[in-house]
């Protein structure tokens, strides 16, 4: 059974985008996934601009069989699979992603807090309200980032 999740980053004019991920979703895999590898902004940028994944993997790739077993590799619906209309997801500012997002399991966004980039995660059964994925981690025994 798949653990979804959303993946978003809010840039500096306030807009965020917002990808789907079917799989692996929970903090002990996509969010530490995101923390190691995704916290620099412009290379989070590159999994918004190729859109929905199936698997998120802790380098992007390159074009590859969506078949086929790609370990650490990015998986993406269109550009492995060929889908159409997996675009991010654009909304005005944070209330408006708040509001009309799509929600999973766990949700992802990248936010700047005082001219640093943190990650902050909301879980299904939170009420989609978000903590700092750091915070997240210390509460769930989820220390280790290897």
């Amino acid at each position: 059974m798949a653990t979804r999740s959303t993946i978003a980053i809010e840039y500096l004019d306030g807009t965020v985008r917002q990808v789907y991920c079917h799989w692996n979703g929970y903090l002990e895999n996509n969010g530490k996934i995101l923390k190691k590898y995704f916290s620099n902004p412009n290379k989070l940028n590159q999994i918004m601009d190729l859109g929905d994944l199936s698997v998120l993997g802790s380098n992007i790739g390159t074009k590859h069989n969506f078949d086929l077993e790609m370990h650490d590799m990015c998986k993406f619906y269109g550009r492995d699979r060929g889908e159409n209309n997996i675009e991010a997801k654009r909304f005005a500012n944070f209330e408006d992603y708040k509001d009309n997002a799509r929600f999973e399991d766990f949700n992802y966004i990248l936010r700047f807090v005082n001219g640093n980039s943190i990650w902050f995660v909301s879980h299904y059964d939170s009420g989609n309200k978000f903590e700092s994925l750091t915070n997240a981690f210390e509460r769930t025994s989820v220390l280790s980032l290897k």
